[in-house]
């Protein structure tokens, strides 16, 4: 459809979309013509309640192993078992989980956006295919009230927006002009082939900021190349707002504010901004997602799309395009995928010294790493912060050295963290304490066997951990160190040996710390080992190496003050005896 370059032209098309515009057309009262649109109401099929961050009522069950399974398959992520029910997850897996569910406390506004045309379009989700089968009683989807049902919907659909499948296509669209996302919009409106999300950001200091995801249901032609974009924001449950956009100029506006008690703020863009988006439908709805963090992806079906089921909300039925979802095994190490919670600034070097980023000291977003990529994520809700972009980076086996990572503090309203996913492996640094504009520099191996972190002015460090996925015949570890505070710019290292069964962890900052060990092994049979100590406190040095390999999952385990060793005597070792249960983790 073009856009009209004569009276004569646009009074016929008018004429010929008339009857099915005021059949579709849900909205209030238009002020100009209707020229697309889709029979979505946000007072029916949005939901009844707000945009949220946190969510500590019902955080345990917002993903679960359910859930993994349905994105990544069984084989991927379970150890043992292959349903919800009986899935033993690979702690890799376990930690993917957390990292999802903290990332989230940034705003849940795509999960919002995608859930409600999920129901929309007819789709069910885990069986329910109505309302009703959400809540008792519920008819419409605005009736729903928020807890574990809908929280775990909610954030099913949040988790997807990292993904590759996901992030792909919608990347691709921030190249494009304001007026060539409208002729999108327009196009899937009149085809129903697909629907799409709206993401819309801000440029502030050469950075993306405040990302939100909405759901676009029709378009308005106002005159003289001024457009309305109709849509529903999680943020204005039961509203219908408005993006306004001129073609001819190649501008657009969005007056919102994720709070509506709170003076709003402008989302303002144009064609050279490139901070408007769209995410398809069709991406979210596969069978099978691939999985970053599996040893080996054991690859899926081709027929990926979900069946559709008859939807009473809808004037149409929406056959989506046949998207091909199929994801092979992927090589081993592949790619690295970065995530981080909180309001912080990365910037990583790779280790031929390109970077990929924000830079803060020049206010400018860089990519200089051939094959990296950098999906920013939505999740503007009442925080008012934003979440990091999810980044994938390529894996170079002929060099060695390390990634580097520089944290930089924006906003100190909560802790970050940062997670690492390979193929095998997850690690990372859990509760980062940055305050704004403070500065920190941790690093990783490609492999996933290293880490360190060199501690700022406050010498608050985090815990590092390696979780380990080495197939169903193996165990899965997981590993944790923490419970030290480093003199100002001293370094803590781990480092993993898994085929020998050691782990060893160091500082250099002179004075002797009392680490905090947690280890979890997850057995092939599905039966847990754990062992945790607290201000471990052996030798003179810290400089220690632990022989995980050779505990028997209840009794001591054997450290040595010396990690330059490689070979452990029994009367070299300090027998470590766990002082208390680690805390259970919920069962996802």
């Amino acid at each position: 459809m073009k856009y009209y370059k004569s009276a004569a032209v646009a009074f016929l098309t008018i004429l010929i979309a008339l009857p099915f515009v005021c059949a579709a057309y849900q909205g209030p009262k238009p002020e100009g013509e209707i020229i697309a649109s889709i029979p979505f109401d946000p007072a029916v099929n949005g939901f009844g309640f707000r945009n949220f961050g946190k969510n500590p009522d019902f955080e345990e069950e917002d993903l679960t192993a359910d859930d993994l399974i349905r994105i990544f398959g069984a084989a991927n992520v379970c150890i043992e078992g292959t349903t919800a029910k009986d899935c033993e997850l690979y702690e890799t897996a376990d930690r993917w989980i957390e990292q999802m569910i903290k990332m989230a406390e940034g705003g849940h506004c795509d999960g919002f956006s995608a859930a409600s045309l999920r129901m929309f379009m007819g789709r069910p989700f885990k069986g329910r295919k109505d309302p009703a089968a959400f809540q008792s009683g519920a008819e419409h989807l605005f009736d729903l009230k928020k807890d574990q049902v809908t929280s775990n919907f909610i954030t099913f659909h949040h988790s997807l927006q990292s993904l590759k499948e996901v992030s792909e296509f919608r990347m691709e669209t921030f190249k494009k002009k304001p007026s060539d996302i409208l002729q999108m919009l327009i196009e899937s409106m009149e085809t129903k082939k697909d629907l799409y999300t709206l993401g819309i950001g801000v440029l502030i200091d050469g950075k993306y900021a405040r990302g939100h995801s909405i759901v676009p249901f029709a378009v308005e032609d106002m005159g003289e190349d001024n457009f309305r974009i109709h849509v529903y924001d999680n943020n204005y449950p039961g509203e219908t707002k408005y993006v306004y956009m001129n073609t001819k100029a190649e501008t657009w506006r969005y007056h919102t504010a994720s709070d509506p008690s709170k003076t709003a703020n402008d989302y303002i863009g144009n064609a050279n901004t490139h901070t408007m988006s769209l995410k398809r439908m069709s991406d979210r709805l596969r069978n099978r997602f691939g999985c970053s963090f599996c040893d080996e992806d054991e690859g899926g079906d081709d027929a990926m799309i979900e069946p559709r089921s008859s939807s009473p909300f809808m004037n149409a039925s929406y056959t989506l395009n046949p998207v091909v979802a199929h994801t092979p095994a992927a090589p081993k190490a592949e790619a690295l995928t970065v995530l981080s919670s909180g309001d912080v600034d990365l910037l990583i070097t790779d280790p031929n010294g390109k970077r990929i980023g924000y830079d803060v000291a020049k206010k400018l977003t860089v990519n200089e790493i051939p094959g990296a990529v950098m999906a920013v994520q939505d999740s503007d809700s009442d925080t008012d912060g934003d979440v990091p972009p999810a980044f994938t980076l390529p894996v170079n086996a002929a060099n060695k050295k390390p990634y580097k990572i520089n944290v930089h503090g924006t906003n100190s309203k909560y802790m970050s963290d940062l997670q690492i996913a390979g193929a095998g492996f997850v690690v990372g640094f859990e509760d980062i304490s940055v305050d704004k504009g403070e500065s920190l520099n941790m690093t990783f191996t490609q492999d996933g066997r290293e880490l360190t972190f060199t501690a700022s002015a406050d010498g608050e460090t985090p815990s590092l951990y390696i979780s380990t996925d080495s197939g169903k015949t193996k165990p899965s570890y997981d590993f944790e160190i923490g419970g030290i505070t480093l003199a100002p710019g001293k370094t803590v290292t781990i480092k993993l040996d898994l085929e020998k069964g050691f782990l060893y962890f160091k500082d250099d900052d002179g004075d002797q710390d009392k680490y905090d060990v947690k280890i979890v092994r997850m057995n092939p049979n599905g039966k847990k080992d754990e062992f945790d100590e607290s201000d471990m406190d052996v030798g003179k040095d810290n400089n220690y190496v632990l022989n995980f390999g050779a505990w028997d999952g209840k009794g001591a385990m054997c450290v040595k003050d010396d990690a330059d060793e490689t070979k452990l005597d029994k009367d070299e070792c300090h027998n470590l005896t766990s002082q208390k249960p680690i805390p259970k983790k919920p069962k996802h």
